[in-house]
């Protein structure tokens, strides 16, 4: 079986790491996969540095008829039974395909957010509901959504995303304890996202400047990269919280992070699942997060974390200063975040993305 992945994100996030632990993991099932990305993402320089093939494709428009055609010669030369879309923007690449060219092919498209599909554009509804064989969803909350949006029930799939699980488990802390001036008696809370809108750090320091205001040995740092970093920057000056939020940029020492780590707290208001949750369940944190998108599906309320509405700043600092002050509350939550994190592997992923993969194969 031949596949081809197509992503179009020149950043590294949580998707661009799904694709690649399923393209390694379909490649040592014996599957011919094939990837096609940006030349200058991130994720073309470390199919490269691993030697998997990987071809560049230049994608900034939607629906721009060059990089499909550029697309149709791959799935040519490499006789491509199945193809795969990992974002919307790639997808729109199928309406083109699928009206210039004929080709025997099953098409899938990987669906990673919760947000609704905008359906008022007759060239975005072609894009999902035209010649796309099954939607995989990452999750039960991005399928509710899909189906209020129209989309069939039968051309739905979910397979969940999964983590390494052994990945973080030899990390150290000592560096990040000298380098941060981390004390023993430190409460640290960790949120590790993309600096974005819809991860609402903005909410995520107004509970904390609650937070700090009962419990002052405590600290939060925000590790990840993006849109929002000079609106944070402005809220942690107007709240205060200068010396006790850091704002750490990306960071490739993230285990040593959540090795010190006594909360993972995340605050977004549209979550598809949750990545950095499971790295931090597979870490045995207990969890504070918002409940939305996918996240119940992975963080069961008042088993291994407590579950505030997106928005609440005050609930989401009373679940935190709960945490913080019943250390057997948290010793318990962790205990399950390891048992529960389990049914979130990435080989789990690959085996029932594989076998969604040869029951459409033509």
């Amino acid at each position: 079986m031949n596949v081809l992945h197509i992503s179009t994100p020149l950043s590294w996030r949580g998707g661009e790491q799904q694709l690649l632990y399923l393209n390694e993991g379909l490649r040592k099932r014996g599957i011919n996969s094939f990837v096609a990305c940006p030349k200058k993402s991130v994720l073309f320089r470390k199919l490269q540095s691993q030697k998997y093939p990987v071809f560049p494709i230049n994608i900034k428009y939607e629906y721009a008829p060059i990089p499909a055609f550029n697309i149709y010669k791959i799935i040519k030369s490499e006789n491509i039974d199945i193809i795969n879309y990992h974002d919307a923007h790639s997808l729109s690449m199928n309406v083109i395909l699928s009206t210039l060219f004929k080709i025997k092919i099953r098409r899938i498209y990987t669906r990673r957010v919760d947000f609704h599909i905008r359906l008022a554009s007759p060239l975005t509804h072609l894009k999902y509901f035209h010649n796309l064989d099954k939607i995989i969803a990452i999750s039960n909350g991005i399928k509710k959504v899909l189906l209020s949006d129209g989309i069939p029930d039968e051309k739905i799939e979910i397979i969940h995303s999964g983590i390494d699980l052994e990945r973080l488990s030899n990390s150290t802390d000592t560096a990040i304890i000298r380098e941060f001036n981390i004390r023993k008696d430190e409460i640290i809370l960790g949120n590790v996202a993309a600096l974005a809108p819809h991860k609402d750090q903005v909410t995520l320091l107004k509970a904390f400047k609650k937070v700090v205001t009962k419990i002052h040995n405590c600290r939060l740092f925000i590790i990840g990269t993006g849109v929002e970093r000079k609106n944070l920057e402005q809220n942690i000056k107007n709240l205060n919280l200068v010396g006790k939020v850091c704002l750490t940029g990306f960071r490739n020492d993230i285990g040593a992070f959540y090795k010190r780590m006594d909360i993972f707290v995340s605050s977004s208001y549209l979550e598809g699942l949750g990545t950095s949750t499971l790295d931090a369940m597979s870490c045995g944190l207990p969890i504070v997060a918002t409940n939305t998108g996918g996240i119940p599906e992975i963080v069961h309320n008042n088993e291994n974390g407590i579950l505030v509405n997106p928005y609440d700043d005050k609930g989401l600092a009373s679940a935190i200063i709960k945490l913080m002050q019943n250390k057997p509350l948290r010793m318990e939550f962790s205990k399950k975040s390891l048992e529960i994190v389990k049914s979130f592997s990435k080989e789990k992923m690959i085996d029932l993305t594989l076998q969604l993969y040869q029951q459409l194969k033509p």
